[in-house]
């Protein structure tokens, strides 16, 4: 196996800025709630902690998307193919000769 090139992953920049949107929604809403706490309303008290706590796990969703590295792939020519290692690598992609494979998740 003769590695070609390394194709670097891409930007995952929509995944921090979805994890700040919903971060600061969650935190108006914490506001909301603590208002209505406040001046003795329960039912709309409950329905924005509903909110809140929907955000907030939508945000730690995102923000884990964001902080996982996407595994590394690789160009590469197999010249041999039983001696490719399957435990290893898997193939993603074909283009004529050229496999595109990433390494397996453990």
């Amino acid at each position: 196996m003769e590695i070609l090139n390394v194709v670097e992953p891409a930007s995952n920049f929509g995944d921090l800025f979805g994890a700040a949107a919903y971060g600061f929604m969650a935190l108006l809403l914490l506001s909301f709630v603590y208002f209505a706490v406040r001046d003795g309303e329960a039912l709309p008290a409950i329905i924005l902690g509903i909110g809140f706590v929907f955000l907030t796990l939508v945000c730690i969703g995102a923000a884990a998307d964001y902080l996982t590295p996407d595994p590394a792939k690789y160009e590469v020519l197999i010249t041999d193919m039983s001696a490719f290692d399957t435990s290893k690598y898997e193939v993603v992609e074909q283009h004529g000769k050229i496999f595109v494979v990433q390494e397996v998740a453990r």
